[in-house]
């Protein structure tokens, strides 16, 4: 029997969200040979906390439903999906810009050389390398999208309606962000992410969201690429291409949202 969805709900999940990674953490510094965490680690953490918030709630308040249906995975809308990778890779820019700013608000002490050396030895094997990609392009948007405009932001617009739901989602989402370099981009892209979630399901959120990671690596690989925001100085995105991604990113939202079903 399915309990009853309430407001409070979504802060539980959040506290499981917390709790598991945490858990991951926890065991990678058990199994670790030094004091500090493997980076493989990391990405699991991020990819773990998602599913397992995402678990409890089908279990605690969606027992009844199949799971396709309770997390919004319908049948995609392709236009709309097209419309939403667009979206998301026009946001990159932004997303990458809000990174930068807050570097340089919030600077950060570069980490010692021996963490540093071995993340740098880690990332250098193929097997780690390709782990950490497919994590950090596919597997982390795709759980946090699950759990965030899959599974939460329905249920809140059930119970306090479409837009209250629409901003409830977005604070949810700069909160799971954890890192508060990180958080201010998070806010940013969870709204046009819900309303694409609204307007065509959880995969058009997804969609959006891988497209939102592949974008740099994508203009990179055309000798175009975005700000290195891991860089001791990384540069800014040009006002223009700022503007330009914005007016991009609101008109296929804005194409989305129209084709909705009435």
């Amino acid at each position: 029997m399915s309990t009853k969805f309430r407001p409070a709900a979504a802060l539980l999940l959040l506290f499981v969200y917390y709790g598991a990674y945490m858990a991951v953490i926890l065991l990678g510094g058990l199994v670790s040979d030094e004091d500090h965490i493997g980076v493989l680690f990391l990405a699991a953490a991020a990819v773990v906390a998602p599913l397992c918030a995402t678990y409890v709630g089908l279990i605690r308040y969606a027992a009844d439903e199949p799971t396709g249906a309770a997390l919004g995975l319908g049948r995609p809308a392709w236009t709309r999906i097209v419309l939403a990778v667009v979206a998301g890779a026009a946001l990159a820019p932004i997303a990458i810009e809000l990174r930068v700013l807050m570097q340089q608000l919030m600077p950060l002490d570069a980490l010692p050389a021996d963490i540093q050396a071995e993340i740098d030895a880690a990332l250098a094997q193929t097997g780690s390398k390709i782990a950490f990609a497919l994590a950090e392009l596919a597997l982390i948007p795709l759980a946090q999208e699950l759990l965030l405009r899959g599974f939460i932001q329905p249920r809140l617009e059930a119970v306090v309606g479409r837009w209250r739901a629409l901003i409830a989602t977005a604070i949810l989402s700069m909160l799971a962000a954890q890192h508060p370099l990180v958080m201010p981009a998070a806010l940013m892209l969870s709204l046009p992410l819900g309303l694409l979630a609204m307007a065509a399901g959880t995969w058009a959120a997804i969609a959006a969201r891988v497209a939102v990671e592949l974008a740099p690596l994508a203009l990179a690989l055309a000798g175009r690429p975005l700000p290195d925001v891991d860089a001791a100085a990384p540069g800014h995105v040009a006002p223009a291409a700022l503007a330009v991604s914005a007016v991009v990113a609101a008109a296929a939202v804005l194409g989305a949202w129209r084709l909705r079903p009435r």
